[in-house]
């Protein structure tokens, strides 16, 4: 009898982001990747195992000639090294059910499982506990349990100090597997790239991109063989490093003697990828990974698309959370996971069987928490005319080009920013109101500015009547707030910049 397995790395993105610091982000990120690709598939090979697949945390495998108890019994073992190469920081969730019947049955019987036991795990926390111990320097949730001196003194627990001691050991190169995320990235440039070791070294205020495919459940669910599945996810996890590393080339500065970049890759694989690059390089990095991304799955995998009845690609939701570095990181963290929500609920609006690329994003002005739906609650007004919000975001990337766009023909026409900012402050009066304020500003520039902002406004479909579109929002928002991290040059549909 044959057994499909189902693997799963639960709250990876815990183990991940657990603290600030880019070292230990890089060696979490890291460490999980050798393990998941790597290790895992190597450990299961001891049995006849096919590997579906094997990638962005999670992975599907089909023991040949096995029993239930065979299988589970390597999948325990497998459950030990995730354990004890993490020192019990990331754990390995898996389900195993016997291979009769369709495929397509099988794999959502296996899911179920792994669903139903990770609903029955709860993890503990070790503070709760041992509340009068000293924490770890770096997660602040666990007791120390070594000095680490490697480069300053930091007293961290054995998890933390796992990550770190995985990282300089990539750093350094005492590591000759060559796995890590930025190993794969040298490995695309064709040469070593400098890579920041802290978020001051990217830039003062920077830009934390998310993003995830969408609507992969519903096209993995018509995927109905074992081949076809690992086509789809090689295929998809390909895509999206490619895409990434295609638009981190970009912020590549210097020659292939001593090259640096002012970005981190912190999680990459699978559908989805979290970067940190300079603010004023996050819309851009994320619509060129978004476009790459779409030209390579159709590129990959256009006629298998086409032939199941997929479309002909794929495309990303983008969350894009701006700050100064100084900015809580799990703040920041969260703000992108609630900015990816709502470009995936606005792509899904707009058509729920083959969602576009779509993009949101948020500037942070505090420390504080962020909460973007309360953050905008006051973006709606009830107008005669129906519903009115001062902003356009989520945008589509098409959306985004006609942003840019915008930007860059104000740029270019030195339109006065002070009018801008009085236009923008109109926003948050009635509908009505709004448009009669917006109406004596242009009125009373002069000529050329007048001019300058009519043709923009007409851009973005903004100007009949000004500052509304037809559908009752508007750029003005985003054109103001974003104004300096606009790129000067507009975005384009064949991919440049």
């Amino acid at each position: 009898m044959d057994v499909l397995a189902v693997v799963d790395t639960p709250s990876i993105k815990k183990y991940v982001f657990e603290t600030p610091h880019l070292v230990d982000i890089e060696g979490a990120s890291a460490l999980l990747d050798r393990l998941n690709r790597i290790e895992l598939p190597k450990l299961l090979a001891e049995t006849d195992v096919q590997t579906v697949y094997a990638n962005g945390g999670s992975g599907q495998f089909i023991f040949r000639d096995s029993t239930i108890a065979e299988a589970e019994e390597m999948l325990r073992r497998a459950e030990g090294l995730y354990s004890e190469a993490t020192n019990g920081g990331a754990a390995l969730a898996w389900a195993a059910v016997p291979y009769e019947g369709s495929y397509n049955a099988v794999v959502q019987a296996a899911f179920a499982k792994l669903r139903a036991k990770r609903d029955l795990s709860a993890p503990l926390s070790a503070e709760s506990f041992l509340p009068l111990v000293k924490l770890c320097e770096a997660c602040h949730s666990r007791p120390v349990s070594q000095l680490y001196r490697i480069p300053e003194s930091i007293w961290l627990c054995s998890i933390c100090a796992t990550k770190r001691r995985t990282a300089h050991a990539i750093r350094h190169g005492h590591d000759d597997t060559r796995f890590g995320l930025w190993y794969q990235f040298e490995d695309f440039l064709g040469y070593k790239v400098s890579r920041p070791q802290k978020l001051p070294d990217i830039a003062d205020r920077i830009a934390l991109i998310y993003a995830d495919g969408n609507a992969m459940g519903r096209r993995i669910r018509q995927i109905t063989t074992p081949e076809d599945y690992r086509t789809f996810s090689e295929a998809v996890d390909k895509a999206v490093r490619e895409a990434c590393y295609t638009a981190l080339e970009d912020l590549v500065t210097g020659n292939e003697r001593s090259a640096e970049i002012s970005a981190s890759i912190l999680l990459l694989g699978g559908d989805d990828l979290v970067v940190v690059v300079p603010a004023d390089k996050g819309l851009q990095i994320a619509y060129k990974i978004g476009r790459t991304y779409e030209e390579l799955t159709h590129e990959y995998l256009g006629d298998f698309l086409k032939r199941n009845g997929m479309g002909t690609k794929l495309t990303l939701s983008f969350g894009v959370a701006i700050s100064r570095h100084s900015h809580p990181f799990e703040y920041l963290i969260d703000a992108a996971q609630q900015l990816l929500a709502s470009a995936k609920v606005r792509g899904t609006n707009i058509n729920p069987d083959d969602p576009p690329s779509c993009i949101d994003f948020h500037l942070a002005q505090t420390t504080s928490h962020v909460d973007i739906e309360c953050a905008r609650s006051h973006y709606g007004h009830l107008g005669t005319e129906g519903h009115y919000k001062p902003t356009r975001r989520p945008y589509t990337l098409e959306d985004l080009e006609i942003l840019t766009r915008v930007a860059a023909h104000l740029k270019n026409e030195n339109y006065p920013t002070s009018q801008l900012n009085a236009l923008y402050e109109s926003l948050f009066s009635t509908p009505a109101q709004a448009e009669m304020i917006a109406r004596e500003i242009w009125a009373r520039n002069k000529d050329k500015a007048r001019k300058a902002l009519r043709t923009a406004m007409e851009m973005a479909n903004c100007f009949s009547p000004l500052p509304w579109s037809p559908e009752g929002d508007t750029i003005l928002s985003e054109l103001v707030e974003f104004y300096d991290l606009l790129p000067e040059r507009p975005l384009r549909g064949d991919n440049s910049a």
